[in-house]
């Protein structure tokens, strides 16, 4: 019996332990809570929710600029309408939802199954911008703080 080669049963049991040791370790790496699937999906709504405020914030832009090359009367925010957003953005959904007390509006943008939510100044900057649905884990939709002052337009 001393002759014969390969691998005791006591062995086998350890490798097969490790391993199992080494899966839970992995799985819990990639499935849980700090796993590499909710960080990655974290990553994706920050990077919708920065790509859709920069897209408002262009459009923003592109309405000021042309209020000011037009040289119209009143004040830019007039010029914030969902038609005027939706030229600016057609990749998103607008919809203004009233106003604010400082004279800005509320703005709402979908795509993708996200929802933002934007108040706008009467200088068209943008003071508040949250996620206010769409995200994988509810608990990560942001609660829009800004009062809407005169219904909506």
């Amino acid at each position: 019996m001393k002759n014969q080669k390969g691998i005791t049963l006591v062995a086998l049991v350890i490798t097969i332990v490790v391993l199992l040791i080494l899966a839970g370790v992995t799985i819990s790496m990639v499935m849980g809570p700090n796993g590499v699937l909710t960080n990655s999906q974290i990553a994706k709504e920050r990077s919708a929710k920065g790509t859709a405020s920069d897209a408002l914030s262009t459009a923003l832009s592109s309405i000021s600029t042309n209020y000011y090359a037009n040289s119209t009367n009143g004040t830019p925010i007039g010029s914030v309408d969902a038609g005027a957003l939706q030229t600016q953005a057609p990749e998103y959904s607008f919809n203004v939802d009233g106003s604010t007390a400082d004279g800005g509006k509320v703005i709402t943008m979908t795509k993708d199954n996200y929802t933002f939510k934007a108040a706008i100044s009467a200088q068209l900057t943008v003071s508040e911008f949250k996620m206010t649905a769409g995200a994988n884990d509810a608990s990560r939709n942001e609660t829009f703080t800004t009062q809407i002052s005169n219904g909506n337009h």
